[in-house]
């Protein structure tokens, strides 16, 4: 039980002890100065908490040096007092510290002052740490002094040039300073600071480091090249140096700036490139100061944007070719580019593009949505029944910047006649910059009428088969003619998907009426594979109304058949009996559905 109760007296002292020294301040001793009569003035705070009962303040001075000994020179038992007299002989040199004597729950306790002296020794300047500006004004921050009889700080300013102090600033410890008056973004402003002592006029040294705000302005801007030149004035003074300065940009509706760009120390302009029209565009440079984790900010520079965009979503979207043998280019412009001149390349080969025309369109209305694009003619002289041909677009804008869209290839259609009535077509890939042909469309014409199409989805496949050019129980005289459209989805440089056409060259041929007669044939049928087993013109295109004659004649001259009806044949029998295997001379005429008449000659050979 005696253990129990030693341990709960010893826990209340050391609860009283802890809060004796929470609680127990000293007084703040501010000032010690002679007053010419011998005596040493003492001028004091009281302090701003007590832990118990007052007792006294006691007052220790050693003479001639700071560290000692002290001895108990008064006691005062005022706690109100704040000043008091010492009469001290040869006190040219004293120095001071006090003690509040309280009384915390039966124990007594005592916390000494800081030590002061009289000494006419100015306080040093105060550094600053860094200086910068905020949005409503210019924030100033220093390293506190040290000198006990510091009571606060005298705040200088360029604005005035530093003739009378613009604030003043109370309390030792205080470390910062906002100036409202100042105005960031009208200029830079240069800031001092000194100490200030209470008990007498003598003040602190004035920075002899003088910190200014960095300030940025907007130089100059060049809508070409969608740039802005900033320049600001530099952090000076800083005793460590400047490490970096960094560009902070925020555009649009964005909360926040975001890092643009760093440059080293030595700079003091950039060049910010803008590449969007009309927008909000707020910038300030940063300081990162060596040594520290201090900065110090520019005043904020905002405006809107005025840029004028590269055409550089402008592309080719068609090229066709027209029954008169012109070529006819799509080009889909930039809505948001300013133009001043366009140029069509063309060549053979992809590597040999150049220029072969030009437009200029500063004061051609430009097309409006849906639309959105300009049709060119290539008139100068194209044989798009010849050649295949690349093309390409290249702009100029109203700065004279440059940009080349893609290139797009013709389509050539070409014939291979295999038979007088049949042949293969073939044609080249059509190609075009980010479009990709989704079916070819293969179609017969008479005029600009199409009597036949045939839809190809096999896209690698670029050839046809027709194995009846003319159809003579459906087609005229007039001219028969084939094209090839190419299919395709294209997608544009703003991420667009169109759907469209571009057709080749036509290849036309007139239905010129023909006959067709065996080289050999057999009357006897199936002796000889694929033989004819009689001799008849088969005629296309002819007039079955007209005179017709048919005669065939053996080596000697003698006529072995005649005819005067296009479906009557020859057997191979002559006055009766079957003519001997041989060559023999064969003699057409007939008259053409066009009003001509047609002779044709030739040999056949007769085989047994």
């Amino acid at each position: 039980m005696k253990l129990l109760s030693k341990i709960a007296l010893f826990l209340a002292l050391f609860l009283c002890f802890e809060k004796t020294n929470a609680q127990n301040l000293p007084p703040n001793l501010f000032c010690v100065r002679n007053d010419g009569a011998n005596n040493i003035v003492l001028n004091w705070n009281t302090p701003t908490a007590f832990c118990g009962i007052f007792i006294r303040y006691e007052i220790y001075a050693s003479i001639g040096s700071k560290a000692g000994p002290y001895n108990l020179v008064l006691s005062v038992l005022t706690v109100g007092t704040t000043t008091t007299a010492l009469n001290i002989a040869n006190s040219d040199s004293v120095f001071v510290f006090m003690k509040t004597v309280q009384n915390c729950g039966g124990v007594v306790s005592s916390i000494s002052s800081d030590t002061a002296d009289n000494s006419k020794e100015r306080p040093p300047f105060v550094p600053f740490e860094v200086v910068t500006s905020v949005n409503i004004g210019n924030f100033l921050k220093w390293t506190p002094s040290t000198f006990p009889e510091v009571t606060g700080y005298l705040i200088f300013s360029s604005s005035n040039n530093f003739s009378t102090p613009i604030a003043t600033v109370n309390g030792r410890a205080t470390d910062n300073y906002l100036d409202l008056s100042a105005k960031p973004d009208s200029g830079f402003t240069v800031y001092k600071l000194r100490a200030l002592v209470a008990c007498d006029t003598l003040q602190g040294a004035l920075s002899i480091e003088p910190h200014n705000t960095m300030f940025l302005r907007n130089l100059s801007s060049n809508r070409c090249e969608n740039t802005y030149k900033f320049r600001w004035i530099k952090y000076n003074n800083y005793a460590e140096g400047v490490k970096e300065y960094q560009v902070l940009v925020k555009k649009g509706l964005a909360a926040t700036f975001t890092l643009d760009s760093i440059l080293p120390a030595s700079d003091s302009t950039y060049n910010l490139i803008v590449n969007e029209d009309s927008i909000n565009v707020c910038v300030k440079i940063i300081a990162i100061l060596n040594g520290g984790l201090e900065k110090s900010a520019t005043n904020e520079v905002c405006f809107l944007s005025d840029v004028l965009p590269k055409p550089e979503k402008a592309f080719i979207q068609r090229v066709s070719v027209e029954n008169d043998n012109s070529i006819t280019l799509e080009y889909g412009i930039d809505t948001i580019a300013k133009y001043k001149l366009v140029e069509v390349n063309r060549a053979t080969k992809i590597i040999d593009l150049r220029r072969i025309g030009a437009t200029d369109i500063t004061s051609t209305i430009l097309p409006t949505p849906p639309t959105e694009y300009l049709v060119f003619k290539d008139i100068n002289n194209p044989l798009p029944q010849k050649e295949s041909y690349y093309y390409q677009f290249n702009t100029f804008d109203s700065c004279d910047r440059e940009f080349l869209t893609g290139t797009a290839r013709s389509i050539l259609l070409e014939f291979d006649e295999k038979t007088l009535n049949s042949g293969t077509f073939n044609w080249n890939p059509f190609e075009i910059k980010n479009g990709k042909v989704i079916s070819y469309d293969f179609n017969k014409y008479i005029d600009t009428t199409i009597i036949q199409s045939t839809n190809i989805t096999l896209t690698t496949i670029n050839s046809f088969n027709v194995s009846q050019i003319f159809d003579p129980n459906v087609d005229t005289v007039q001219n028969i003619c084939y094209k090839v459209i190419a299919n395709y989805r294209l997608i544009t440089p703003t991420n667009d998907t169109l759907f469209l056409s571009s057709s080749s060259n036509r290849v036309c041929m007139t239905p010129t009426p023909k006959a067709f007669v065996p080289n050999a044939f057999n009357p006897v049928g199936a002796t000889v594979i694929g033989a004819n087993s009689y001799l008849r013109p088969n005629l296309v295109f002819a007039k079955k109304s007209a005179p017709f004659e048919f005669l065939v004649f053996n080596r000697y001259g003698e006529r072995v058949f005649e005819s005067n009806q296009p479906i009557e044949f020859w057997n191979g029998v002559y006055q009766g009996v079957p003519a001997p295997m041989d060559t023999y001379i064969w003699h057409l005429k007939f008259t053409g559905i066009d009003g001509i008449e047609y002779i044709r000659k030739g040999v056949s050979t007769l085989i047994r």
